[in-house]
């Protein structure tokens, strides 16, 4: 029989294990009696080197071999068995002393299992003591990860397996809100975890789950005594956020809890505030059930009523004037609803703010109408609304500017074209056909021209302007014949 020496059967076997060739790893392990501690290296890189290129039945056949160590440092074989649920030769090689607590960039194996939802591996690195938490930050705890996605059965196995400390459940708890995991938020309530306590931006699981509309989590954590009045760091509370996105079953219980409707945040916007100005009916009438005011403003004296004409949320819009809301009530810009709702074009809000005597020539601070905000951003269809219900088109901004100039300097032809049908002067002071043709809008000079007077006369300022105009073209025109001329010259 030949001898061979160590080192030519050990690049034989290792060039064996990387091709993938069982039959010729398992004939020269046979001639290799086993791996002694010098060789570890070699060993757990064979054993490496087989599980990045899937040669599995090789894998098992190297951690059979008599070789007891204390390891290896490399955490890839485990990371790699553990991302392809190889849930056996992990456990070969946990039974082969492989570290359990061993990092990857970090991150730990149990980490690893626990994000990808790997249960029967979660249970081996559990019983080969992975420990739970050798991170800074608990957020990346297993049991945070656990609880983030929903995977409650690891959840149980944490919670049994380690005594943790209320930081670690607290987070765990949040997030468990935060993705509507009602199961696994039960589970953290059950092992005594604080429901009250704030993240870092200040707030609560009830908070969080009003929020996001989670009903179910709502009911537990005022079930387990959560304070409904614990606001955030800008003063909202669970009643806010819940009626600002609509779920009126959640501000339904929080009422029934006792919670204030009239808590504002810091810019003094109610509950009742919020659903209205994103139109959520069903929660501002509920809020009326209870008696809460429609009159309270926010910082800048918007009223419910203001915000909800703004967005052009029609429904919202009759409840609150059916109950008798003041539609002439300003802003501190001294904009009315009827202003909001015409600067953005929402007709059918406008229609029913005129329906309610809402009055359409009341202007802003800068003198502005509802009819020149909606010609300035060329809401014909509003345009001709105010106009029908007798708006002025001759009223002036506080910079002389009209509707019409305003609508020929954006560029709006059809509002333009709206304004003369119904007979606004194209000559009233700032020139609408100077700013349309300053601004290059062609169809608009042309609408302008054709029912401008032609005896039309030009203020001096204007007059200037155009002088100026005339110049600066002169010169453009010499310098261009100055430079094509030059070169001839030079040539000559």
């Amino acid at each position: 029989m030949i001898e061979y020496s160590f080192p030519s059967l050990d690049i034989s076997l290792y060039i064996a294990v990387e091709k993938g060739y069982y039959d010729i790893v398992e004939l020269l392990l046979s001639h290799k009696n086993s791996f002694d501690l010098s060789q570890r290296y070699l060993y757990w890189n064979m054993v490496t080197i087989a599980i990045i290129n899937d040669h599995d039945n090789i894998v098992t056949l190297l951690l059979e071999q008599k070789f007891h160590s204390n390891g290896f440092k490399d955490a890839s074989p485990l990371f790699k068995c553990i991302c392809e649920d190889k849930t056996e030769i992990v456990k070969l090689l946990l039974e082969h002393n492989f570290d359990p607590n061993i990092c990857n960039r970090n991150e730990s194996p149990l980490y690893r299992a626990t994000y990808l939802g790997n249960i029967e591996i979660v249970k081996l690195l559990l019983q080969y003591n992975s420990r739970p938490n050798d991170r800074e930050w608990y957020e990346e705890s297993p049991l945070y990860i656990a609880s983030c996605k929903g995977h409650t059965e690891i959840v149980k196995l944490l919670l049994k397996q380690y005594d943790y400390k209320n930081i670690d459940k607290q987070f765990a708890l949040h997030v468990a809100t935060h993705e509507g995991h009602t199961e696994i938020v039960e589970l953290l309530l059950k092992h005594e975890t604080a429901p009250d306590v704030s993240d870092r931006n200040r707030k609560t699981p009830l908070l969080i789950a009003s929020e996001r509309g989670h009903t179910e989590i709502v009911k537990l954590l005022l079930g387990n005594n959560c304070d409904p009045h614990v606001c955030d760091r800008n003063k909202k509370s669970p009643m806010i956020v819940a009626s600002k996105n609509g779920h009126t079953e959640i501000v339904k219980l929080l009422l029934d809890y006792n919670c204030d409707p009239s808590v504002c945040n810091t810019d003094n916007e109610s509950p009742f505030f919020a659903a209205s100005k994103n139109g959520h009916t069903e929660t501002v009438k509920l809020l009326l059930d209870h008696n809460c005011d429609p009159s309270v403003c926010n910082k800048d004296n918007e009223s419910p009523l203001f915000a909800a004409s703004k967005n052009g949320h029609t429904e919202t819009v009759k409840l609150l004037l059916e109950h008798n809301c003041d539609p002439s009530v300003c802003n501190k810009d001294k904009e009315t609803p009827l202003f909001a709702a015409s600067k953005n074009g929402y007709t059918e809000t406008i229609k029913l703010l005129l329906d309610h005597n809402c009055d359409p020539s009341v202007c802003n601070k800068d003198n502005e109408s509802p009819l020149f905000a909606a010609s300035k951003n060329g809401h014909t269809e509003t345009v001709k609304l105010l106009l029908d219900h007798k708006c002025v088109p001759s009223v002036f901004n506080k910079d002389n500017e009209s509707p019409l100039f305003m609508a020929s300097k954006n560029g709006h032809a059809k509002t333009v074209k709206l304004l003369l049908d119904y007979k606004c002067d194209p000559s009233d002071n700032e020139l609408p056909l100077f700013v349309a043709l300053k601004n290059g809008h062609t169809e608009i000079v042309k609408l302008l021209v054709d029912n401008s007077n032609p005896n039309i006369c030009i203020d001096g300022a204007l007059c200037q302007t155009f002088l100026k105009l005339s110049m600066y073209c002169t010169i453009v025109l010499i310098s261009i014949l100055v430079m094509w001329k030059l070169p001839s010259c030079f040539s000559n």
